[in-house]
């Protein structure tokens, strides 16, 4: 009897913590952007969360592809032509989505582009793109979002970056590559301290080869829909924070 008694007063010091197991239509009413969601991890992303029936405005620079990859989801998906490199582009986007849904609970910052050249091959042409999309693309985005989400004190921004900056050896002709993926994560983690007080969540996913491309190897790397889920899995984990997330396929050895 005093044994119990014991563990009863000891017991009323500690509060259990839950973890709440999210439902399957949870995101029905979440309304997130995707860049670069004509092609590559975007389409994957956006498909994805489509299937959740979460409202996706699927942003791209083709509106041809984009109908012709979102065509079966007209009730879900929202789809808007613009290049992320252009301020004028980005201001329309976020201003239309404001003022048809009234919100952006998510942004997922999937647009960029690779390049395999060594420094001294590479033009000034090609070095400008690279820095635009990967990098200037990312912050005009983020720039606009984030007043909304402020005012709501809620929000979350995915940026996708890469496993290559954590790479102890970055493989010859990627450096530039790996110079945008390095300002991706250094901008998220610098961002997320920032923006943390007004509840809005940064994370830079760091994925592995992802295979977007044609390859020998291609079952050797990561499907797109591997980070598809895994953003499903961060947008229905509302109470969890992902600082960064490196993960790569279970073949990759490197």
């Amino acid at each position: 009897m005093i044994v119990e008694t014991i563990k009863k007063l000891i017991s009323s010091f500690f509060i259990e913590t839950t973890v709440v197991i999210p439902e399957t239509n949870m995101l029905q009413k979440k309304v997130v952007i995707i860049t670069g969601a004509s092609g590559g991890v975007g389409r994957a992303v956006g498909l994805t969360l489509l299937k959740e029936k979460a409202i996706v405005i699927a942003a791209g620079r083709n509106m041809q592809r984009l109908q012709k990859i979102y065509s079966k989801n007209n009730g879900h998906v929202f789809l808007f032509c613009a290049d992320v490199t252009k301020e004028k582009d980005v201001k329309e986007l976020v201003r239309t989505v404001i003022k048809k849904y009234g919100r952006i609970d998510a942004l997922i910052n999937c647009a960029g582009v690779f390049l395999e050249k060594s420094i001294e091959n590479t033009t000034e042409k090609e070095f400008s793109n690279i820095v635009n999309v990967n990098m200037k693309g990312l912050f005009l985005m983020t720039r606009e979002v984030v007043p909304y989400m402020k005012k709501r004190n809620q929000g979350l921004i995915i940026n996708i970056g890469s496993k290559i900056s954590h790479n102890s050896g970055v493989a010859p002709k990627k450096t530039l590559y790996a110079m945008t993926k390095y300002a991706v994560e250094g901008l998220s983690i610098a961002l997320s301290n920032e923006l943390h007080k007004w509840g809005i969540k940064v994370t830079c996913l760091m994925p592995g080869t992802i295979n977007t491309f044609v390859s020998f190897k291609s079952k050797k790397y990561l499907s797109p829909y591997s980070v598809g889920y895994i953003i499903l899995m961060m947008l229905q984990l509302e109470q969890v924070t992902f600082e960064s997330i490196i993960f790569k396929s279970k073949k990759q050895y490197i």
